[in-house]
């Protein structure tokens, strides 16, 4: 039996439905200047069968330095639809977003690397 994973997601202020098939991955971007520097975001879904694995990755630079994350999450196929968003409203149709749950974060301050800390 093919499982397609189907799950609204929160990007660049609106909801967008994505679905994929088992060996599919999907990566966005956005970014650009912003008022102090730059900024990039990107997301990659993969969804093996069972699980979607999400890695969110941002890079940018402002009056304090270049500054990087990179944190990986994942969710049961059965829980696309667990949770209610941050925003406090629902995806259309009703239901829920994904019930990520943390797998790995990291993050990088270049200008306190810069000074040791």
């Amino acid at each position: 039996m093919k499982i397609n994973a189907r799950f609204w997601i929160w990007w660049a202020d609106g909801w967008v439905k994505l679905t994929l098939r088992r060996g599919d991955v999907l990566r966005m971007y956005r970014g650009g200047p912003c008022d102090e520097g730059w900024t990039s975001h990107a997301e990659e879904y993969r969804f093996d069968g069972v699980f979607v694995t999400l890695r969110t990755s941002t890079d940018g630079r402002d009056c304090d330095g270049r500054f990087s994350t990179d944190r990986r999450d994942r969710c049961h196929v059965l829980d696309l639809r667990a949770r209610f968003n941050e925003h406090d409203y629902r995806p259309p149709g009703g239901g829920g977003s994904p019930k990520w749950r943390e797998v790995s974060a990291r993050q990088r301050d270049y200008s306190a690397e810069a000074m040791g800390y």
